[in-house]
């Protein structure tokens, strides 16, 4: 993987940019069973649930918001006002 150009984005955090990604690397999953793996998916996704993202996306100006079926994956899609 290269890595980013920090100059194209000057508001951008290195340590952030060079780190996106890691925690789910860092997560060890191997001991989890075939139950616990979705199940804490869920729980961690569980933390924005879509109607509270539907509420912030609101309040950003956008509308027409449209969100994936596919639960626990929330891609929303919204156009600005």
């Amino acid at each position: 993987m290269s890595e980013p150009d920090l100059q194209a984005h000057p508001n951008a955090d290195p340590h952030v940019v060079m780190d996106f990604g890691g925690e789910g690397e860092k997560f060890d999953q191997s001991g989890l069973s075939p139950e616990q793996g979705p199940r804490t998916l869920r729980q961690y996704f569980d933390i924005f649930p879509r109607a509270e993202i539907q509420v912030i996306m609101e309040a950003a100006g956008l509308e027409r918001i449209s969100f994936s079926p596919d639960v626990p994956f929330w891609t929303a899609v919204g156009y600005k006002r």
